[in-house]
């Protein structure tokens, strides 16, 4: 959770920097190290923003498996009842 609370103040601290204008920089090094420091926080938000888009396929995939075992439940307990109509039925 550190890492997102470090990440969402880094992208808040860019936002507010950004509304007051082009940035100068005093040569082309500052510049440099400046644009890797905005790949390292880019970089930070996908890695955060993958693992909670893994979490969230492992849920769904979770959900649809409970979802697909109750309508095997279900159509086993319809055919059980059918069986045993038919069973009546004779």
């Amino acid at each position: 959770m550190a890492a997102i609370a470090n990440t969402t103040k880094a992208l808040e601290a860019l936002k507010a920097e950004y509304a007051f204008g082009e940035r100068e920089f005093a040569d082309g090094a500052e510049l440099v190290a400046y644009v890797a420091e905005l790949d390292v926080i880019v970089q930070e938000a996908r890695d955060i923003k993958g693992f909670y888009k893994n979490k969230l396929a492992v849920i769904s995939s979770q959900k649809s498996r409970a979802a697909r075992q109750e309508r095997i439940e279900k159509a086993l307990a319809l055919l059980e009842r059918e069986e045993a109509a038919h069973a009546n039925a004779k």
